[in-house]
């Protein structure tokens, strides 16, 4: 019996070896396990945010593009609006040659017009001149009538005196 219980106890001993080996292994399988369920966590977490990011990204994406046609949009806008201004500069240039002829020839005018201010000025001054000399000759055909009246009636009584001691 001796042997019988040395047997047994190594019997007991090598189960209970077994079973801490088994234990043990049954830790690691269950840390497996545990390990294999975070990963599968943090697998699901990364697609998840991976999904997130994507979604983000493409609405990013969305925007810029929203933002870059707006740009473009603005660009455009602009370049018509520098090329009507260019156009209009053109246009802006002649009306402004077109100006300068108008004053030239407004102040052409002005001179012109003082030029012949001066002119009427003095011909009203001949004219004045002219018709104080109509004046002097008209006031001398007054007296030149008067005196020929006279010189008349002086003659016609100077014939008749001399022709009444004829008829006597």
């Amino acid at each position: 019996m001796g042997l019988e219980i040395i047997l047994s106890l190594l019997l007991f001993v090598i189960t209970l070896i077994i079973m801490l080996l088994l234990r043990a292994r049954d830790k690691r399988s269950h840390s497996l396990e545990v390990m294999k369920n975070r990963m599968g966590q943090f697998i699901k977490e990364i697609d998840a945010t991976r999904s997130l990011f994507r979604e983000e990204m493409q609405s990013v994406e969305e925007r810029l593009n929203w933002v870059i046609d707006e740009a473009r949009r603005g660009s455009e806008a602009l370049s018509s609006r520098l090329d009507e201004i260019d156009r209009r500069r053109s246009e802006l240039i002649e009306l402004e040659s077109i100006l300068a002829r108008y004053r030239n020839t407004l102040l052409e005018l002005g001179e012109t017009t003082l030029a012949i201010d001066r002119k009427i000025e003095e011909q009203k001054t001949w004219q004045k001149q002219i018709d104080d000399i109509h004046a002097q000759i008209d006031e001398f055909d007054f007296r030149l009538q008067g005196f020929a009246s006279s010189f008349e009636r002086a003659l016609k009584s100077a014939y008749k005196a001399m022709e009444e001691p004829l008829l006597t």
